[in-house]
């Protein structure tokens, strides 16, 4: 019995030094420790180590099983210790949600650097996955998953949440970047960037930014123009608070089914209209078509579909679709009416391009001039240069 409580209390010593934390904590209020149950439990390594993890969730809860925010850890085990780190687990208890700290790996300087990667990422795997084996002994839901990374923890978060499949509903990302070669569309992300941060860091942050709003991702970028980077623990101010509720406020709206489902619901035509402003017609176009099958009576995707084929090489299925995109009530002289002049002229169609300029300009007669001008319009229609169309066209 003696040795037991021995080993009840070197078990339990660790997790009060962690709780207390070291380093700075964060600049908003955080649930007393009294308000949370600190689990204790451990995760398998790739290579067969045992490291610890803790959950921390809120001593009132409004379900059996909540969703849980995990907290990347590529900087050692040392890190799930620190203060920052703890409150920052607490804090998101206040929302209903777990938080997830785990010994993460450190960085190998005798692997290279995509080899570090690759391991900090297969650590956060079987901290999931061991999550999820004792999902009803902590009394989470793992398959309702937000990961949150800032700094240098980015470059394990930003491929384990944007590559693959796995189950992520939501991606926050402080201060930092990360890289991923083919992000996936259907991860909601908050990126926050600290506008007094290293230059060379905000520009990596931007490009992420850039490269998720150019596949169709649903990114939310929160700037807070006078922060600094790790401004969640150095600079108490009111946009500092604003922008962590905010924060909040992200991952429990993304881990809601009915939100997220909505959410969620919008990526296809979000990613077809970032091909199209992209200028990918290939992508653009069967994009388009899948769901113009969809949505046979949505006005504004036959239009963008057209638009799509017509750069794409393909005039006549470009009529066909500006044909029904005015059937069901799509509008503007300059917007489908120049563009199907082009499709019907590009397909032989002459009549059919007298006909699309009649209505242009009935529509806009200021357009007049612009057709006038056109150089692949105006000779077609034999309008000499600079004269107006005909009005009965």
């Amino acid at each position: 019995m003696r040795f037991r409580h021995a080993l009840l209390a070197v078990i339990a010593f660790p997790l009060t030094a962690a709780t207390q934390g070291s380093g700075p904590g964060l600049v908003v209020p955080v649930p007393a420790e009294s308000q949370v149950n600190v689990a204790v439990d451990s995760f398998t390594t790739p290579t067969g180590a045992r490291r610890a993890m803790q959950v921390v969730v809120p001593k009132v809860r409004q379900s059996t099983a909540i969703p849980v925010v995990v907290f990347a850890n590529n900087s050692g085990p040392g890190l799930m210790q620190t203060r920052g780190y703890q409150e920052w687990a607490r804090l998101v208890s206040s929302r209903n949600l777990a938080g997830l700290l785990y010994e993460g790996a450190g960085f190998d300087q005798q692997m290279s650097m995509e080899a570090n990667k690759a391991t900090a990422v297969a650590y956060l795997d079987s901290v999931v996955a061991a999550l999820r084996r004792r999902r009803t002994v902590h009394g989470v839901d793992p398959d309702k998953l937000v990961v949150w990374a800032g700094s240098g923890m980015t470059w394990s978060g930003t491929p384990f949440a944007l590559s693959g499949n796995r189950q992520v509903n939501g991606y926050v990302l402080y201060y930092g970047a990360g890289s991923v070669q083919q992000p996936r569309a259907d991860v909601p992300v908050l990126m926050v960037r600290a506008g007094l941060d290293n230059p060379s860091l905000n520009a990596s942050l931007d490009s992420l930014a850039r490269q998720l709003t150019d596949v169709g991702s649903p990114v939310t970028v929160v700037s807070h123009p006078a922060g600094t980077h790790g401004f969640d623990l150095n600079d108490s101010t009111i946009t500092t608070a604003s922008v962590i509720a905010q924060t909040l406020d992200f991952m429990e709206r993304v881990t809601t089914p009915a939100l997220h489902s909505a959410m969620i619901e919008e990526v296809p035509e979000a990613q077809a209209g970032a091909a199209l402003a992209g200028k990918r017609w290939v992508d653009a176009e069967r994009a388009y078509l899948m769901l113009a099958r969809q949505k046979p009576n949505n006005r504004s995707v036959a239009w963008k579909l057209g638009i799509a084929q017509l750069e794409n090489g393909h005039p006549a299925d470009a009529l066909a679709s500006f044909d029904r995109a005015r059937a069901l009530g799509q509008g503007g002289a300059r917007d489908i009416g120049v563009p199907a002049i082009r499709a019907a002229l590009r397909s032989g169609n002459r009549a059919k391009a007298g006909e699309w300029t009649a209505w242009a300009l009935r529509s806009y007669p200021g357009i007049r001039a612009e057709i006038a001008a056109d150089s692949e319009i105006a000779p077609a229609l034999n309008l000499a240069p600079g004269a107006d169309p005909p009005p009965g066209l």
